[in-house]
């Protein structure tokens, strides 16, 4: 099972990420038949109701959306609210991820460009720093992530040229 998070209190950014699922779920008739099931509700963190992630399996993955850039310090919403990495990390704890949770994969433009300085090399250090995610692997990628299918009915990023998502994925931890 695979769930969406949205670290914002955003419905524009939830409406997004609904948006982004649907289209790829509806892209090839090869999704159709093997589709990658994400959970129906998506996670939106609020401060009145943080605890959205409590309830998230440890083997299943947590998938992040918002904009993002080359070694960014933080993850934009679509209404332009920022969040900086260190309170996003703060804001998955919050949120009842057990500490014990395995995969996250931050799914933002570039999130994985620029090595250990990159979005995701540092919400994987500061989760596992700062919060005692010790079993956790978070993954990146290194461009930007259009949503689109190639001839085998693969996730691909912007370049195309039938890269594979997971072709263009940088792991952390």
């Amino acid at each position: 099972m695979k769930y969406a998070y949205c670290p914002f209190d955003d419905v524009t950014t939830v409406d997004a990420i609904r948006m982004n699922i649907e289209d790829f779920h509806k892209a090839s008739r090869f999704d159709r038949m093997f589709r990658e099931h994400f959970d129906d509700n998506i996670r939106m963190w609020t401060a009145a109701k943080p605890r959205v992630l409590g309830d998230v399996w440890r083997i299943s993955q947590v998938y992040i959306f918002g904009h993002g850039m080359p070694k960014a310090d933080d993850i934009e919403a679509m209404d332009g609210t920022v969040v900086l990495i260190p309170e996003l990390a703060n804001r998955i704890a919050a949120s009842g991820l057990s500490t014990s949770h395995r995969t996250i994969k931050l799914f933002s433009c570039n999130g994985g460009t620029g090595g250990s300085d990159s979005m995701a090399g540092k919400l994987w250090k500061e989760l596992k720093d700062n919060h005692g995610f010790n079993q956790l692997t978070v993954y990146g990628y290194t461009d930007e992530m259009v949503i689109g299918v190639n001839a085998a009915g693969h996730k691909i990023g912007a370049s195309g040229a039938g890269a594979r998502a997971q072709d263009i994925r940088v792991k952390f931890g």
